[in-house]
């Protein structure tokens, strides 16, 4: 009986695996394809938010629920046409791991440099500051540093307007 529930189970989850499209952005001079996972979230902009010229102001966020041969449909009930698409991001795995290390580093930097810079603004050099100061302020700034790295470099963008990148669905 055990066995039986097993292979339904594994059946049924195959079946739903297989049912699914996926959707993947296909570098044309390199052939690469690159997966937009479904239900994680994902950026991207919009050709007709593009008129706005806004910047990084007119990125959107959502998870995708599930694609069609046109379209994709969004957790939030939206549906986007694959011809209104501007720019996708992508953001790595190891990109996502390394903003959440770097968490603590900035916990741990910033009021460390904070505390440095403000002894030394208001008591100055006296005493044991000569010391203190000049380790705090520099060791606030190289956690900050590091800690500030993974939220400098943005994630992988796709002008899906260029002839360079494809949406593909499979």
């Amino acid at each position: 009986m055990k066995k039986l529930f097993t292979l339904a189970l594994l059946f049924v989850i195959s079946l739903s695996l297989s049912s699914q499209n996926r959707l993947f952005v296909q570098d044309k001079e390199t052939n690469k394809m690159y997966e937009v996972r479904t239900n994680k979230k994902f950026r991207y902009t919009l050709l007709s938010d593009s008129t706005l010229e806004l910047g990084y102001a007119n990125i959107e966020r959502d998870k995708i629920q599930w694609v069609n041969e046109d379209k994709i449909f969004l957790s939030s009930g939206e549906e986007i046409d694959f011809s209104d698409i501007g720019t996708l991001y992508r953001f790595s795995k190891l990109h996502q791991a390394m903003r959440n290390l770097s968490v603590p580093f900035l916990t741990i930097g910033v009021p460390l440099f904070l505390h440095g810079t403000t002894k030394l603004s208001l008591e100055g050099l006296e005493r044991n500051n000569k010391d203190y100061v000049p380790v705090a302020t520099g060791a606030g700034t190289f956690f900050s540093l590091l800690g500030i790295l993974p939220y400098a470099i943005g994630p992988k963008s796709f002008d899906i307007t260029q002839d360079r990148y494809e949406l593909i669905v499979m």
